[in-house]
């Protein structure tokens, strides 16, 4: 049996199965792209797309029961949202290298090229789509973050003999780091 539309929430996962929507609507713009701009975009987008959807997913596995994972829960959800942020930037350079020759995005199953028209169309259309999610993936986030900071504020503080939050926030940093070095 199905919930009416108005009678339905939005579950906590609803920002991570977005996120990996978001991950694969990415993929399919680069897909479009002709061999050399995928060389150059291809790599970078799909690292972005992917550690966006990661870290929202690492970050909804926190159950906080101290104010140590807490923080680090909330640092997961900022890092995912500026990881969107650049990503949303990244796939606007994809759709302007896109636009520049719209019909070499596009093939018909007989060979015969599309008409520049519909294949502005059909680029705009896809742009639309991923730009919704983005903008919802950034309005769902903004919503567990402050979700959160009402629902975890009264925890515990961490013993810092067994909980170390600033080593851990350093090896955090540290493997971001890691992950985009060229």
């Amino acid at each position: 049996m199905s919930v009416l539309k108005n009678k339905q929430h939005q579950s906590p996962m609803t920002y991570v199965t977005n996120a990996y929507d978001i991950q694969k609507d990415s993929l399919d713009f680069i897909k479009r792209l002709t061999v050399k701009n995928a060389r150059l975009y291809q790599k970078p987008v799909m690292r972005l797309a992917m550690l966006q959807a990661d870290t929202a997913y690492i970050a909804n596995e926190i159950f906080p029961t101290n104010l140590a994972e807490y923080q680090i829960r909330r640092i997961l959800h900022a890092v995912s949202m500026a990881v969107l942020h650049a990503l949303d930037k990244r796939m606007g350079d994809v759709y302007e290298m896109l636009m520049v020759n719209p019909q070499e995005a596009f093939n018909r199953q007989n060979g015969k090229p599309i008409p520049k028209a519909e294949a502005i169309a059909i680029l705009d259309k896809m742009a639309e789509n991923l730009g919704t999610k983005i903008d919802d993936q950034d309005t769902l986030l903004k919503g567990i973050r402050d979700s959160d900071k009402s629902r975890f504020s009264k925890l515990p503080a961490a013993d810092p003999a067994i909980f170390d939050a600033d080593a851990i926030m350093k090896n955090i940093v540290d493997c971001f780091i890691k992950m985009f070095a060229i």
